[in-house]
């Protein structure tokens, strides 16, 4: 689904991951443009994860940063894991500097490693479903077995009258 215009924002499908590669600084009508291909693409496409391929990006400031990460969080309101690849290190020294808030955010080297990183989040996912389809066979069956009608038994001896009771007490006696 590669999706650009006059900006310079592309969204790509790559199996069930979204990358959003971002090819020049994020002034201007950017940062909305980066949300309507990220946002669009995780919805209508089910991506599950996505990628902000940003090594393109010669600089951003806080505030722009902040953007990107409550862009970040949208997404994953919308089910998607993200990833941020490529940050120039001027961008993190600056970042860091302005004790800018970077907490929570999933940043790789290249775009190599984040693919991986997509490829073992979307294999822990698949486990946790595989996991919850298996809870679901166990709790199935225990309410199966709790449901299950109780089988009556004949009613228990009366003890006080029983005549096998009463012979081995004379036999006792005897």
């Amino acid at each position: 689904m590669p999706t650009s215009g006059t900006t310079s924002v592309t969204g790509t499908r790559v199996g069930n991951c979204l990358v959003v590669t971002i090819s020049q600084d994020l002034s201007g009508g950017m940062l909305d443009e980066i949300r309507r291909v990220a946002l669009t693409g995780i919805q209508k496409d089910g991506a599950t994860s996505a990628i902000f391929e940003l090594s393109a990006v010669p600089f951003m400031d806080t505030q722009e940063f902040q953007s990107l990460r409550d862009i970040a969080r949208m997404a994953a309101m919308l089910g998607s894991k993200v990833f941020f690849v490529g940050l120039n290190p001027g961008i993190i020294i600056h970042l860091m500097a302005s004790d800018a808030d970077v907490g929570g955010i999933n940043a790789c080297l290249g775009l190599d490693e984040a693919l991986q990183k997509v490829q073992a989040h979307n294999q822990q996912s698949e486990d946790a479903v595989e996991d919850t389809d298996a809870d679901q066979d166990i709790s199935d069956i225990l309410d199966e077995f709790l449901d299950a009608p109780v089988e009556q038994t004949e009613e228990p001896p009366d003890l006080e009258h029983d005549s096998s009771i009463e012979s081995l007490e004379n036999d006792d006696h005897a």
